[in-house]
């Protein structure tokens, strides 16, 4: 239901294509949606926990989404980025101011979901295992994840390489975007009046600026406040549309379960 206006910010729903042809869409797909709308380019220093989720159908690595490095053989994204894909496609690059370029790769080995639902979003995160581990330095680190819940009004960074406007172009520059977070409430109001309340669940948490937002192509990135890993991208109605929040998974709603898979 609703299919038809809701994007993911992912580029999950193009490049399951390639399952039947052979080249790789950028076009914007209606499906749930997210990117970096109105913000500023960044370097890998300042955020070296960002990943670059990559997939090699062929003979060439291709930007899909977002992650962020938990530990050294982990990382989190978001479940709609990889889920139907094969896992010998992707990689991650970490330790890259560019999507396209630099830094060192690392394969997935395994995926973990947690219930994930493909027909409304519910739980839209998957943890990562990686191989080789990544090795930390000035542009790799680790971020810690929150396990608490956080005040609406407070403004937090997400950052990735998504589109920087609605139908617009990927940037391979990493981009960064600050961002108030909505009360839950308010936010599920919003999309219980628009007739999507069939997708926001527990799981999630919304942010709301009519300038700025995550676009496609920022899917599973990260969304942090103080120095945590609160957010993980997840979708929206368009970019940056007027009084229209973007929806993000929870990370403190699903510590628990990250904890249980990882032991971190």
């Amino acid at each position: 239901m609703f299919q038809r206006k809701i994007q993911l910010r992912g580029n999950l729903r193009c490049l399951q294509l390639l399952l039947f042809v052979v080249t790789v869409s950028g076009a914007h797909v209606e499906t749930p949606d997210s990117r970096i709308v109105a913000g500023s380019e960044t370097t890998i220093e300042e955020y070296p926990y960002q990943l670059s989720m990559q997939l090699q159908p062929k003979d060439k690595l291709i930007h899909n989404c977002g992650a962020s490095i938990i530990s050294e053989k982990w990382a989190l994204s978001a479940a709609h980025c990889v889920e139907g894909l094969p896992l010998d496609w992707m990689s991650l690059r970490a330790g890259s101011t560019y999507a396209s370029k630099g830094g060192s790769l690392h394969k997935v080995k395994k995926i973990y979901m947690n219930n994930y639902d493909p027909e409304n979003y519910e739980n839209d995160i998957c943890l990562l295992e990686v191989e080789p581990p990544f090795e930390y330095s000035k542009s790799v680190q680790a971020i810690p994840m929150e396990s608490s819940s956080v005040a609406g009004g407070t403004v937090g960074v997400a950052t990735g390489w998504g589109r920087v406007e609605e139908d617009g172009q990927l940037s391979d520059v990493l981009k960064q975007v600050s961002l108030p977070i909505l009360k839950y409430d308010t936010c599920s109001k919003f999309y219980e009046d628009e007739g999507y309340d069939y997708y926001l669940h527990k799981g999630q948490m919304c942010t709301l600026d009519d300038r700025k937002d995550t676009c496609q192509g920022d899917s599973g990135g990260p969304f942090v406040v103080n120095g945590k890993l609160l957010g993980v991208v997840s979708w929206g109605l368009g970019c940056a549309r007027k009084g229209i929040p973007g929806v993000l998974s929870n990370v403190s709603y699903f510590r628990g379960w990250v904890k249980d898979v990882t032991d971190i």
